[in-house]
């Protein structure tokens, strides 16, 4: 009897235990329009990119449960090119996303419609990407 309540002490300790860990939001914003420009991304250059998404999320529960971070990915030829930062956004009209190692981009977020649109400047011109939020890519 002994062992079976041990057992089962053990089984009640082992699932509450994961109750005890924070589940990580996580939302994947796609852009869709990266290929009617003329730049690289993360060493990239559009024509070859097939595709590019940007995936937000927590490291450390706070009390707003807002993403923090973020993980830009370029996907091209098999291969996964990553940028990591922080987020800094009110979460309403604005969103700045600033590299481990490079300079903060900003651009326009909105809430209600799901997308943010990012201007990448450049010596003589900007571009602007949009990026949706979606479940997955086409």
């Amino acid at each position: 009897m002994k062992k079976a309540l041990f057992i089962f002490a053990l089984a009640l300790i082992a699932t509450s235990c994961s109750k005890w860990k924070k589940d990580t939001k996580q939302y994947t914003y796609y852009s869709e329009d990266y290929a009617e420009t003329d730049m690289d991304l993360l060493g990239v250059h559009t024509s070859n990119i097939e595709k590019l998404y940007v995936v937000m999320y927590n490291d450390i529960e706070d009390e707003n449960n807002y993403p923090e971070t973020y993980k830009l990915c370029v996907e091209s030829e098999g291969a996964v090119h990553t940028e990591t930062g922080t987020i800094d956004s009110d979460w309403a009209t604005s969103i700045s996303f600033i590299p481990t190692d490079g300079t903060a981009y900003t651009g326009g977020f909105q809430q209600d419609k799901g997308t943010y649109k990012l201007l990448y400047e450049f010596e003589n011109r900007t571009e602007e990407l949009t990026f949706v939020w979606k479940d997955k890519c086409k």
